[in-house]
């Protein structure tokens, strides 16, 4: 093969730049060379790699796109079935979209995101939607591309924060008195393997009657729940009234917390953060102070986004916002 070089002076001596001038092209992953594309997603999506030549429904079968340069992977896009979407929706979301830093700025995002909606037709999508940190690196930049292919302009939708748990008598100075004055309220909190079916019940009612938004369901994390850190909230009358999610994510060695809800009118009296000062004292007391905690609340609920940015913020390791967008596709474009 013949290549034209473009050289550039670094002041010492001229190196030659192949990265403006050899073709890209995007081609769907083959399972074999899965482990060529390890480092351009996180460990945890690495086993979806393999899962790309199964025989599942084309809706839920991970789809995988990578940008190659001759034999060298340069970019990926990964997208499946979201756990927060119902699989008749039609509906995949991109999980991870990530491009070799000496291969960026040279629209191979562009042409990742563009290659991905052309094979709506074959994985019978009628949409995709993305979520992505604000703290990474290219976000900025995504932002912009988004809306220039089509996607809705991008908003926040999650906002989350990490801290160990000896910050826990930092952030919730106030949680004894503030339990005891709920608890003479009728709020009782256990854990979740004591009355596990009448929060089930409680969740698909609400999320059936659309009082909740599809993520909050416990079902998506039936199997991955850890049954003495997630909580339920009973009220005076011993009904469960709210839920709270906790799994353990080994390979980042944290407790996470990506659902938290209480129903009407408990939204509003603090019930939710007294839940979550609870799970942190049970969180200390079973995993020591040094235990990482991540505590997520969704856009709708405005209470809790206003107190854990404004009052939480100042004392955790970090937050972030999970930004959001999506491109719809007409039934015609099918």
């Amino acid at each position: 093969m013949e290549y034209s070089i473009s050289a550039h002076y670094n002041g010492k001596f001229i190196l030659p730049d192949f990265s403006l001038v050899l073709p890209v092209s995007i081609k769907p992953l083959l399972a074999a060379d899965a482990p060529k594309v390890y480092s351009l997603t996180w460990r945890y999506y690495h086993p979806l790699l393999h899962a790309i030549e199964t025989d599942l429904p084309s809706i839920v079968r991970p789809c995988a796109l990578v940008a190659w340069v001759d034999e060298l992977p340069v970019g990926l896009i990964l997208s499946a079935a979201a756990d927060d979407h119902r699989v008749e929706a039609g509906q995949q979301r991109v999980l991870s979209l990530m491009v070799s830093p000496a291969w960026r700025r040279r629209g191979i995002a562009r042409q990742l995101l563009a290659a991905l909606e052309e094979q709506r037709e074959k994985l019978a999508l009628r949409g995709i939607s993305i979520s992505y940190s604000d703290r990474l690196p290219g976000a900025p930049a995504l932002a912009r591309l988004l809306p220039s292919l089509g996607w809705s302009d991008v908003q926040p939708q999650r906002l989350r924060i990490c801290g160990e748990g000896r910050q826990t008598g930092v952030i919730f100075r106030n949680q004894t008195a503030l339990l005891r004055r709920l608890e003479r309220h009728g709020l009782r909190i256990c854990a979740w393997r004591e009355r596990a079916e009448a929060a089930e019940a409680l969740a698909g009612r609400c999320i059936a009657e659309e009082k909740a938004p599809m993520w909050t369901s416990p079902a998506m994390w039936a199997e991955r729940l850890d049954p003495d850190l997630s909580l339920i909230l009973l009220d005076k009358t011993d009904t469960a009234v709210g839920w709270v999610i906790c799994e353990y994510q080994a390979a980042m060695a944290r407790w996470h917390y990506p659902v938290g809800w209480v129903v009407p009118p408990y939204d509003t009296q603090g019930w939710l953060l007294v839940a979550y000062a609870d799970g942190a004292r049970r969180l200390v007391e079973r995993h020591g102070e040094t235990a990482v905690a991540v505590i997520e609340t969704g856009s709708e609920q405005h209470g809790m986004w206003t107190v854990l940015e404004k009052h939480f913020k100042p004392h955790v390791t970090w937050t972030d916002r999970l930004m959001y967008s999506e491109r719809r596709f007409d039934a015609s474009a099918q």
